[in-house]
This record gives C-alpha cells, structure tokens and sequence, in this order.
C-alpha cells in the first residue's frame, strides 16, 4: 500500500538521512500539466530515492503513468504512458549545474523546501511532446495537395497595372 505524498520536502535533508518517499500523485493536482492536456484523469506512480555520490545530493525519480494529449491533427484524444526514471543532480546555483557529471540532470533548488508536486511536474512537462499525434495520422505534404495554379491568362489578369485608369481617364480627357 502507497503513503501519501507530502507536500513539501526538504531534498538535501531526504539525501543526508537517504530518505525515500513512494505515492500516487493525481494528474488532476498538476495544474500547469492539465493546461496542455486533453483530459486530467489518472495518476502517477512516483517513487523517489535520496543520497549521495561524494559530496553530490541525489534523488532518483522514477514515474509510471499515462495522461490523455489532444492529438495535433485530429484533435482527438491520444494515450501518452510514462515509465521513466531521471537521475536529479541537486545544485544551488547555475555554476555548479554546469559542474554536473553527465549522468545527473540539475534540479536547481533555491529554498530550503520544495513544493513536491511542481518538481514532478517539471519533469513530466519536459517529458511531453511538443505536437502529439496519433501514428494513423498522416499529415499531407503539399505536394500531394492539388492546388491550383493560375493560367497565363489569369496571370496576365492578376497583374494589371493599378494605374492603368489613369491613362483611360487621359484618353477620354476627362
């Protein structure tokens, strides 16, 4: 049986004392999430593993769920499942983000605590395609559209000199 999440942590506290915390968290209760989405029915499975690699803090977020995207051609509702897992750097500055081995992803954390659903948040939004679609959507390149082009004649009609009706008004002399 999963334990509700908290709201708030304290990440570097959670890696010190190798803290884990493992719930459901509601599409519904992501609101930056349900904005882009077609639906906000189901959940997310969420495990999180805290500590320490040397003097680096750590947490290993792991997320299993899906959300329900509005499909970019046929604006019909498309199943997008989630099953990763992201290796969070913890840093309190820009600089040491740009020290981070290659295996960790930053997680800029400026206060003490952190709101527990915006971080989860922030790795599902990077997770979402930016124009979902379903595979037997086919989009039509314009070369198989049949346009139509004007002929010379409709061309030569298109083209006529704006000014043309001034020199008919100085033929008649008006």
């Amino acid at each position: 049986m999963s334990q509700q999440l908290p709201e708030f942590i304290d990440p570097f506290h959670q890696a010190d004392k190798r803290g884990q915390l493992h719930g459901h968290l509601a599409v519904k209760n992501l609101r930056r999430l349900t904005d882009i989405l077609y639906s906000n029915e189901g959940d997310f499975a969420v495990f999180m593993v805290f500590g320490k690699e040397g003097r680096q803090a750590f947490c290993e977020l792991s997320l299993d769920g899906a959300v329900y995207l509005k499909c970019q051609n046929c604006l019909e509702s498309i199943e997008f499942k989630i099953n990763t897992m992201t290796k969070l750097g913890m840093v309190n500055s820009f600089e040491q983000a740009d020290k981070l081995s290659d295996e960790y992803e930053p997680l800029l954390i400026k206060d003490e605590k952190v709101l527990l659903n915006d971080m989860i948040e922030d790795e599902l939004l990077l997770l979402i395609p930016v124009f979902p679609k379903h595979t037997h959507c086919k989009f039509e390149s314009l070369s198989s559209l049949s346009l139509v082009r004007p002929t010379l004649n409709q061309a030569a009609v298109i083209k006529k000199n704006p000014f043309s009706i001034l020199s008919d008004l100085k033929k008649n002399g008006e």
